[in-house]
């Protein structure tokens, strides 16, 4: 009787260990699948970053162009 307790008691250990094991290795591989992805996502912040900087320079430059055709204009309609 206290051979098959011992015994159960084992095997429920046992049964604990590996599912305690299969959970680790759950977890390396969403620690795996969450650094591919933050990666990825670093790559595409660094992309985004370049567009709105580039973008950026784009409506400054429209913006100087604009201020540009406004004076040349004011300066047409004084002489005129």
């Amino acid at each position: 009787m206290l051979y098959s307790r011992v015994m159960a008691q084992k095997q429920n250990l046992h049964n604990e260990i590996e599912l305690l094991s299969e959970r680790v290795d759950e977890l390396l591989d969403l620690n795996d699948q969450l650094r591919r992805e933050n990666a990825a996502l670093l790559t595409q912040c660094e992309k985004l970053q370049g567009e709105r900087s580039r973008l950026f320079n784009t409506r400054e430059e429209a913006r100087q162009r604009v201020a540009e055709m406004v004076q040349r204009l004011r300066s047409m309609e004084r002489s005129v």
